[in-house]
C-alpha cells in the first residue's frame, strides 16, 4: 500500500512538464522560472483587470432593473435596508419582490449594508413598458421595445439615490465575479501545478521550457475562459445572488481540492463549514455541495485511515452550517411550514407544472434555450446573438468532451508506464518510461480532483433538469455554480486534444512545440469569447436600449 501511494504521488516522468536533467536545473532554468512566474502573475492581473473593465461596461450599458429579476432582488434589498428585517411572502398579496422574497438573503443583506447610507424609502416600482413582449422563444430577430420598464431621461445616479444604490448592488456582484475568476485560477493551479509542490524548473532546452510553462498558461486559460463568457459578464454586473453563489461554489471547490491533494485538517473543516454555511443562505443550489463535501471527506479519512477525523470534521462543518444558516431555515419553517420556502416561492410562479414534462420533452423543448442563455441572452433574456454564433459555440462541448476522453486515456497510459518503470527499478532491471503518452495531469490526486469537478457539474445539471420539470427555468445562469469546474475541464480538454493532434504528425516523442500546439485550441476559444464580450455591448445591448429621439408634438 505504501509503495503504491508513493508511486501515485510522484509526477509521472513522462508528463509534459518533465525537465531538469538529473533533477538539477541550470542557472538559465532558474532565470526562466523566475520570468515564467512573473508572467503568470501579471497574466492573472491582466485577466482580472479586463474582466472588471468589461463588467463595468456591461453595467453601464444596460439600464437599471433590465437584467433578469433585478427589480425583485432590489426590492428585497430596499426592504431590508429600510425596515431592518426580511420580507414575508403572502399568498394573494403582491409585493415588488415577488418570489425573490423567499430567496436566501446573504447577498441582499450585504447589498443593504453597502447602500445603508442612501435613503431608499421613496423607492417605487417603475412603470412597465406597455409595448414590451415577454416572449422567451429564443428566436433571434430585430425587435424594438426591449426594455421592461420606462426610464425617464433624468435617470442618473447623481440625482437619484435609487439608481446609485442599484449600481452599488451591481458592483457587489462584480466584486464577487472577480473573486470567482481568481479562485478558478487557483483551483486550476492546485490541479496542474500541484499547489504544494511546483514542478521542477525547466532546464535550458526550448522543448522543456515551452512544455513546462504550458501548464501555467492552462491555469490562466481556465480563468480567462469563464471571465470572457458574455453571459457571465452580464450576470456578474447584475443585481442578483447568482454571482455570489458562483464565488462560494468556487471557494468550496478550492478547499475540497486541497483536501484531496494534501489531506484534510481542522482548518479545512472550518473553512468548509463557513463557506457551506454562507452558501446555504445565498442560494439553495449550494446545498448540492453538501453530499460532494461528504464524499471528499470520506475519501480523505479512508485514504489516511483516520476515521476519528470523520466525526471531528463532520461536527465542525455541520455546527458552522447550523450556526450561520440555521436561523433562516427555522424562520421559514415557522412562516411557511417549509424550511426551504420552495412552496411559497412557487406561489408567485403559478405553482408547480401540472402535468410535469418528461425529461424527453424537456430535452426537446427547453435545452436549446438553456444553452443559448448560458452563452449570451442579454437584458431579461430577450436580446440574442445571431444564430450562427450559437451554432459555433454549440460545438465546443463536443470538442471538449473528445479532449477529456483523450486526456483520461493518456493519463492512464502515463501512470501505467510510471508504475512499470518503478517496478523495474525496484527489481534492478533497466526500463525506459514510455515518453509517447504524456499527460497534463501530474499526480493521481489531480485526476481525482478533475473527477470531482465532473461530478459537481453533473449534479447541478441533473438538479436543474429536475427543477425545470417543476417550473419553467431554462436559464443558463442556473448552471453558473459549475463555471469554475467547466472552465478548468474545458482548458484541460482542449489542451489534451491539441497535444494529441500534434503528436499524430510527429515521430519524435516530445518535439519542442508540443507545448505550444497544445495551447492552440484554448487560445482560439479565449480569443473568440473575448472578442464577443467586447463586441456584444455595442452590437447588441446598446442598440437594443437606445433611446428613441423625442419628436415635437407639432410634428
Amino acid at each position: 500500500m505504501k509503495q503504491a501511494t508513493k508511486i501515485s504521488d510522484q509526477p509521472a516522468s513522462s508528463s509534459p512538464h518533465s525537465s531538469a536533467v538529473g533533477g538539477q536545473p541550470s542557472a538559465i532554468g532558474h532565470r526562466r522560472s523566475f520570468v515564467g512566474h512573473r508572467f503568470e502573475r501579471y497574466g492573472l492581473i491582466v485577466i482580472l483587470t479586463a474582466f472588471t473593465i468589461l463588467g463595468l461596461l456591461y453595467d453601464f450599458t444596460v439600464p437599471v432593473f433590465e437584467k433578469p429579476d433585478e427589480l425583485k432582488h432590489f426590492a428585497v434589498i430596499q426592504y431590508i435596508q429600510t425596515h431592518h428585517q426580511l420580507p414575508v411572502v403572502r399568498e394573494g398579496v403582491y409585493k415588488p419582490w415577488d418570489q425573490e422574497g423567499t430567496q436566501p438573503p446573504l447577498y441582499h443583506i450585504l447589498a443593504a449594508v453597502a447602500t445603508s447610507w442612501l435613503d431608499l424609502s421613496d423607492f417605487q416600482e417603475p412603470p412597465r413598458n406597455p409595448h414590451y413582449a415577454d416572449d422567451r422563444s429564443f428566436v433571434w430577430r430585430e425587435r424594438g421595445n426591449n426594455n421592461l420598464y420606462l426610464h425617464p431621461p433624468g435617470e442618473t445616479w447623481s440625482t437619484n439615490p435609487v439608481v446609485l444604490a442599484a449600481h452599488i448592488a451591481r458592483w457587489l456582484s462584480l466584486l464577487a465575479g472577480v473573486a470567482t475568476v481568481a479562485l478558478t485560477y487557483f483551483l486550476a493551479r492546485i490541479i496542474f501545478v500541484d499547489g504544494d509542490r511546483q514542478p521542477s524548473a525547466p532546464d535550458n532546452r526550448p522543448s522543456s521550457f515551452i512544455i513546462h510553462y504550458s501548464l501555467f498558461i492552462i491555469c490562466l486559460f481556465s480563468a480567462a475562459l469563464i471571465a470572457f463568457i458574455p453571459q457571465f459578464l452580464h450576470v456578474s454586473s447584475a443585481i442578483t445572488n447568482d454571482s455570489l453563489t458562483v464565488t462560494l461554489s468556487a471557494a468550496a471547490l478550492v478547499v475540497l481540492a486541497l483536501v484531496i491533494k494534501r489531506g484534510g485538517s481542522i482548518r479545512d473543516a472550518v473553512l468548509l463549514g463557513v463557506i457551506l454555511g454562507l452558501g446555504a443562505i445565498t442560494k439553495l443550489s449550494m446545498l448540492y455541495l453538501w453530499p460532494v463535501t461528504g464524499l471528499v471527506i470520506l475519501y480523505d479519512v479512508y485514504r489516511r485511515r483516520a476515521w476519528i477525523d470523520l466525526l471531528k470534521f463532520g461536527a465542525i462543518i455541520g455546527g458552522l452550517i447550523l450556526l450561520l444558516a440555521g436561523w433562516w431555515y427555522w424562520r421559514n419553517w415557522l412562516l411557511y411550514g417549509d424550511p426551504t420556502a420552495l412552496a411559497a416561492h412557487l406561489l408567485y410562479r403559478g405553482g408547480a407544472l401540472d402535468p410535469r414534462p418528461t425529461l424527453t420533452e424537456l430535452w426537446r423543448t427547453e435545452i436549446v434555450g438553456l444553452e443559448l442563455s448560458f452563452w449570451a441572452a442579454f437584458g431579461a433574456g430577450q436580446i440574442l446573438l445571431e444564430p450562427w454564433l450559437y451554432d459555433v459555440l454549440r460545438w465546443i462541448k463536443y470538442i471538449v468532451l473528445a479532449g477529456m476522453i483523450i486526456g483520461v486515456i493518456r493519463f492512464v497510459g502515463s501512470m501505467r508506464s510510471t508504475i512499470h518503470h518503478q517496478q523495474s527499478v525496484d527489481s534492478g532491471q533497466p526500463s525506459a518510461v514510455n515518453a509517447r503518452s504524456p499527460s497534463f495531469i501530474i499526480h493521481h490526486s489531480s485526476f481525482i480532483i478533475l473527477c470531482l469537478l465532473t461530478l459537481w457539474t453533473a449534479i447541478v445539471f441533473l438538479a436543474l433538469l429536475r427543477w425545470m420539470q417543476i417550473t419553467p427555468a431554462s436559464w443558463g445562469r442556473l448552471l453558473f455554480p459549475t463555471l469554475p469546474a467547466l472552465g478548468i475541464l474545458t482548458a484541460w480538454g482542449l489542451a489534451e486534444l491539441g497535444y494529441f493532434v500534434a503528436s499524430l504528425r510527429s515521430h519524435s516523442p516530445q518535439p519542442p512545440f508540443y507545448g505550444l500546439l497544445s495551447l492552440l485550441l484554448p487560445s482560439i476559444l479565449v480569443a473568440m469569447l473575448l472578442s464577443l464580450s467586447i463586441i456584444a455591448p455595442f452590437r447588441y445591448i446598446r442598440t437594443a436600449y437606445a433611446k428613441t429621439p423625442l419628436v415635437d408634438e407639432s410634428q
